[in-house]
């Protein structure tokens, strides 16, 4: 199986707009504020390795570390909103950037956070109507990335059928180009029925998680959930030389690098 069967995140939402020529990825047609758009475009060299779903000019390593919480705290959980392109009330320093970008560079559109060494150490909500895509050279996750919908609609919420198994409820990538270290949780899919057709009857799809590193240290948990209790399983492609490891759910599909 090749890398690129992972066009999974043609699960993006099909109403928005293309991002202005300028990169922020603003989109006031879609509901979005200009002025949310942050760190403008990547300036990092773009990796040596292909990363899933994005164009090689999409692919730049942040030059700034950014770090979410604080070890050892117990702050309650920040919003990444992938339509506002926010990360709670946080100003990125100067070398990160959360932008948009095309899937494979014409696809839909998909939120995109450049860093260098990303830490998170407080829980994250993903919100928004783009899957969220973070690019890195390293990421220590020890908290938990929740990327399924309760009362807000879920990131990635897909109207694609086309798309790998149909649409999907709640997508996440994680590109680390050096080492991706997860003690925590990552979370993808629909976990209510809030979001079914009108009289209810829930037509929610299942989370895809796609990790990607040349060196993935997993003791904690990557969960792609079943959208809609009907048994079936989310997506979860591993993407990486490392064997597959921690608590995996679904038993992911392996990509060689």
């Amino acid at each position: 199986m090749k890398w690129w069967v992972v066009g999974f995140l043609a699960l993006a939402a099909c109403g928005f707009q293309a991002s202005p020529a300028d990169g922020t990825g603003s989109d006031p047609g879609a509901g979005s504020d200009p002025g949310d758009s942050t760190g403008g475009p990547p300036q990092g060299t773009p990796t040596a390795d292909k990363v899933a779903n994005l164009a090689l000019g999409d692919s730049a390593l942040g030059t700034a570390d950014f770090t979410i919480g604080v070890a050892g705290g117990n702050d309650p959980a920040i919003t990444i909103d992938t339509q506002r392109l926010a990360i709670g009330g946080l100003t990125l320093p100067a070398g990160v950037s959360f932008v948009t970008a095309r899937q494979d560079g014409t696809g839909p559109e998909l939120a995109v956070l450049h860093a260098k060494v990303l830490t998170i150490q407080q829980p994250v909500k993903v919100i928004g109507g783009r899957p969220l895509v973070i690019v890195c050279d390293s990421l220590f996750l020890s908290e938990q990335i929740d990327v399924t919908a309760h009362t807000m609609p879920a990131s990635g919420r897909a109207s694609d059928p086309s798309a790998l198994t149909g649409d999907a409820s709640g997508a996440v990538e994680l590109y680390a180009h050096t080492l991706l270290s997860v003690s925590g949780l990552v979370n993808a899919g629909d976990a209510s029925d809030h979001f079914g057709p009108p009289g209810g009857g829930g037509n929610q799809r299942p989370g895809v998680l796609v990790v990607q590193s040349r060196a993935i240290s997993n003791t904690g948990s990557l969960v792609a959930i079943d959208g809609d209790g009907s048994g079936n399983s989310g997506q979860l492609f591993w993407i990486s030389s490392s064997t597959p490891s921690g608590n995996l759910s679904p038993d992911p599909t392996t990509v060689a690098p």
